[in-house]
């Protein structure tokens, strides 16, 4: 039987070591009270692309940060051979492409997908 593990756990084991993390949280960005943040992930030019909180992410839509929980993410990859591919995250807030062109985006991805599994999963 599969055993659940919390983001911030899983955050630590595959995504505090990646290149791409930085820990500051942004002062336009409110938490709810209840969140945790865990970190930023980067573009390879240096700007946020999206922030990690212990229940979801923020991602940056229409000029506004906008919070989507880890059920409801899809996680699409690039083909292997497309070195300028991009992470694909289906959400309800549309579809994102962060970390394009990085190396990191299976790691990320991963982070993602085992995140939603483990949400549905309750």
């Amino acid at each position: 039987m599969r055993t659940t593990i919390p983001p911030k756990q899983r955050f630590h084991r595959i995504l505090r070591r990646l290149a791409c993390y930085r820990s500051e949280l942004p002062s336009d960005l409110a938490l709810e009270p209840s969140e945790a943040h865990l970190g930023v992930l980067c573009g390879l030019d240096g700007s946020a692309e999206c922030f990690l909180t212990d229940q979801g992410v923020y991602f940056h839509v229409d000029r506004r940060w906008a919070r989507v929980a880890y059920r409801d993410i899809e996680v699409l990859f690039p083909a292997k051979t497309n070195s300028k591919g991009a992470l694909t995250l289906r959400a309800p807030v549309g579809s994102l492409s962060p970390l394009r062109g990085s190396r990191e985006l299976w790691e990320v991805g991963r982070f993602f997908m085992r995140c939603a599994e483990d949400a549905k999963m309750f």
